[in-house]
């Protein structure tokens, strides 16, 4: 699946383990090329969103992808749904069908199997996105059980052995097609249907922590900027990911 004039994983970075592969990469941002992939077996301080930690161990796989964009910062947080559409592509294509939960998580069965944390990174001619991806596939649910998380595994839900490297590919095939083409062309109305088509939450009745508030809502859609619309008791009101955390 190799893509001519490739940007994202053209350079590939190893470790065996590692603190936290986004956190690598913000400390040698300056220094690494453009679409460098910073990849490691296991994680100890895992980062999720909110400050919270994501359990790395053996069995998953866990990256982060350097990005410049000469999009303005405000586009920046959509790229964390685009990388979900990323994630659930690559998945897709080996017979593997996950869902979506708004804005970063991908579901099967009910357990979260994949995060991903957007982090940016301001210059003066581009911003820089460091995005952080963390797929449980040969991981049990018992690591996570012992954490009170959650959470699971794609071989575990699914029974399908997985080859980390294959699907490690096609997910950069994705990323790299679809910010290039969200880059080159600023349309994220394209991706809406997919997004919304393949969503754990949309249509449903869920509970949302919205700052010191916890919120009984029914999600309704996602919009052409990335905020989630929801009604609550009959007003209608549009959360982005930085402001809410939804309780599964």
């Amino acid at each position: 699946m190799e893509r001519e004039n490739r940007l994202i994983g053209k350079k590939l970075i190893h470790f065996d383990v590692i603190d936290s592969t986004n956190e690598y990469a913000k400390k040698n941002f300056i220094n690494l090329e453009n679409g460098t992939v910073i990849l490691s077996d296991e994680q100890t301080k895992g980062k999720g969103r909110a400050g919270r930690g994501f359990i790395s161990n053996k069995g998953g796989l866990y990256f982060s992808v350097i990005y410049h964009s000469k999009l303005e910062i405000s586009k920046l947080p959509l790229y964390t749904q685009l990388a979900s559409i990323a994630v659930f592509k690559a998945l897709e294509e080996i017979d593997i069908k996950a869902h979506i939960k708004w804005p970063n998580d991908l579901y099967i069965n009910k357990y979260k199997i994949c995060g991903i944390l957007t982090e940016l990174i301001q210059f003066k001619d581009f911003n820089g996105v460091i995005m952080g991806i963390g797929i449980n596939i040969k991981n049990t649910r018992d690591e996570f059980m012992k954490a009170n998380i959650l959470a699971s595994s794609i071989e575990e839900e699914t029974k399908i052995k997985i080859d980390s490297k294959l699907l490690l590919e096609r997910i950069l095939y994705h990323l790299d097609a679809i910010f290039l083409d969200f880059e080159t062309n600023r349309d994220f109305e394209k991706y809406k249907t997919l997004l919304i088509e393949n969503s754990m939450i949309i249509g449903k009745e869920i509970a949302l922590d919205i700052g010191n508030e916890n919120v009984i809502a029914k999600a309704l859609d996602i919009d052409k900027y990335g905020n989630l619309i929801i009604d609550v008791n009959g007003e209608r009101r549009a959360l982005n990911s930085g402001e809410v955390h939804i309780r599964m």
